[in-house]
């Protein structure tokens, strides 16, 4: 599809729904990366891709070369897929990794250490959690407290520490969302690490504190960040992972279990604005630069 006679052409897919300053930060950054790299990109609203897309395929001509994936919508990832595009990260890791209790899964199957972990039951329709007694055979193989997490989530916002009386009140309040419960990782220290992972390699990583009086430790809900040298088992923990999950690009939460490491989760569209501000690593480059390298080959 590609001429070489003209510039690369990228989509950035982002979710048109979101209106902040830190959900755009990302996408400005892989804008200004691909014009450093010569590469023609367009933002593109998830709620315009439909229109853009038409009823079928995308002309050859009208479409671009490729579509860098910043949103989690996988179905409309697998429509773009359809249309005949290549997308990254393609839309099955977009699935997997939307879905906490999946990534769980998937690592897990693969030989990937990963926080004892019990997958709530799913109520069906509308009907709730009811008197939830499975949480209390949860908890009696978790211990108390426990991390409780809904299944979809972002920034650390739908993740608790729960003892079993709060984890109940807490699942009759939300209706039919789904959620995990994990064994809750002390020996972490209320800290983690995060490592970019990039077409394969791990290329930046930083270590994240929680905040005072918090054990998440998301730096958007305030935790503190420093650059941090991965261990060679850290990293090529966090590469097996997104190699795993089909991951072009991956952002890697690694905690320190008294066992070694573990993965925490993984997330398909990690914020880059962090990372590079921490360990002044251009993470958006080395995105766009797999794309071209990948999109050259294909």
């Amino acid at each position: 599809m590609h001429h070489h006679t003209e510039a690369m052409r990228l989509w950035i897919v982002h979710n048109g729904f979101i209106h902040t300053d830190k959900h755009f930060a990302p996408v400005r950054m892989l804008e200004a990366a691909s014009e450093r790299l010569g590469v023609t990109a367009e933002a593109v609203p998830s709620d315009m891709v439909h229109v853009l897309l038409g009823c079928g395929r995308v002309d050859a001509g009208d479409g671009p070369d490729a579509v860098v994936f910043w949103d989690k919508d996988a179905a409309l990832a697998r429509s773009l897929e359809a249309a005949g595009l290549q997308v990254f990260n393609p839309s099955g890791a977009i699935a997997a990794c939307d879905d906490k209790a999946m990534t769980c899964i998937l690592l897990s199957e693969a030989g990937i250490p990963v926080p004892e972990t019990v997958v709530a039951p799913v109520p069906s329709g509308f009907c709730g959690y009811g008197d939830a007694g499975f949480i209390d055979r949860a908890a009696d193989v978790l211990g108390e407290p426990f991390v409780l997490k809904e299944r979809h989530g972002s920034y650390g916002r739908q993740v608790h520490l729960f003892d079993r009386g709060e984890a109940k009140r807490f699942a009759r309040s939300i209706g039919n969302r789904p959620f995990l419960m994990q064994r809750f990782v002390a020996e972490s220290g209320c800290s983690d690490i995060r490592v970019h992972v990039v077409g394969g390699r791990a290329v930046a990583s930083m270590k994240r504190a929680a905040p005072p009086g918090d054990f998440r430790s998301n730096v958007t809900g305030g935790g503190s960040m420093e650059p941090y040298e991965p261990t060679e088992k850290e990293a090529a923990l966090a590469v097996h992972a997104a190699e795993v999950l089909d991951l072009d690009f991956a952002g890697v939460d690694i905690l320190h279990g008294s066992d070694g490491p573990l993965v925490c989760e993984v997330n398909a569209n990690a914020h880059t604005e962090n990372i590079e501000l921490c360990t002044g690593i251009d993470v958006s480059r080395l995105v766009i630069e797999h794309i071209i390298m990948r999109v050259g080959r294909a």
